[in-house]
């Protein structure tokens, strides 16, 4: 079950100046990702520890994500790795499931 509202403290420097660690950030679970969006994924080859990146591309069920960062890493997760989508400040959000 997804979580409509959550709230996630963000930990590493991997998405400066986007976002900072320690701060916390309001995510939805009912949002679809889309290219540019920030999301909360589960890294199963991390034993589910939870990540946050960008969305650069979306290709099927497959979410293709970056760091804010040069040495923050890319990554390609399935969706239903996706905990949740960052809500961004001042934005509509039209795409809640």
């Amino acid at each position: 079950m997804r979580l409509p509202l959550f709230w996630v403290t963000v930990r590493g420097e991997s998405m400066w100046p986007e976002l900072s660690s320690g701060k916390r950030y309001l995510a939805s679970g009912w949002v679809h990702p889309q290219k540019g969006d920030t999301v909360v994924c589960r890294r199963p080859e991390m034993h589910g520890t939870p990540i946050v990146k960008r969305v650069v591309r979306r290709e099927g069920s497959r979410l293709y994500l970056e760091s804010a960062v040069s040495w923050g890493g890319s990554y390609s997760v399935g969706t239903e790795d996706v905990i949740g989508t960052l809500l961004p400040y001042g934005r509509e959000i039209s795409r809640l499931r």
